[in-house]
């Protein structure tokens, strides 16, 4: 009977041993990547690369524009690599503003109207902008 119990008491131990369980959470969960504005905003100058373009490129800032800058909520074009420097202090002209909700654009162009945009971070380099009600797709760049 004596050896019952300590086989007994020997699997209870080992059963409770067994059943612990801990989390170990390392840092403080915080999610270090940058958002879609700093992405956005950090780099003046995008090249809009045109040649990758996939799809009908029928919005024509987007189409008649080299660069393009976002910043604070207002969306700079330029069309004119002679002149990068000299309008709007480098970034172009003022063509509208923008808004960001999560990984979606608005743009709202002064002559165009508003274009939705769901943008895709390729790398450090090189975004992706896919038009949501026509689905074109365009390539930029950094400068």
């Amino acid at each position: 009977m004596r050896t019952f119990y300590k086989i007994l008491g020997s699997l209870l131990i080992a059963v409770t041993i067994a059943s612990c369980e801990t989390e170990v959470v390392i840092g403080d969960g915080f999610d270090n990547r940058p958002t879609l504005n700093e992405i956005l905003s950090n780099q003046e100058l995008w090249y809009v690369d045109l040649n990758n373009t996939q799809g009908n490129p029928d919005i024509p800032f987007m189409t008649k524009a080299f660069t393009v800058s976002f910043d604070f909520g207002t969306l700079y074009a330029n069309n004119n690599l002679v002149g990068v420097g000299r309008a709007g202090a480098g970034l172009g002209l003022d063509v509208g503003s923008y808004q960001i909700l999560n990984n979606q654009v608005s743009i709202l162009h002064d002559i165009d109207g508003l274009h939705d945009f769901t943008v895709v971070v390729l790398n450090y380099n090189r975004i992706k902008m896919i038009d949501m009600h026509r689905g074109t797709v365009y390539y930029l760049r950094r400068l």
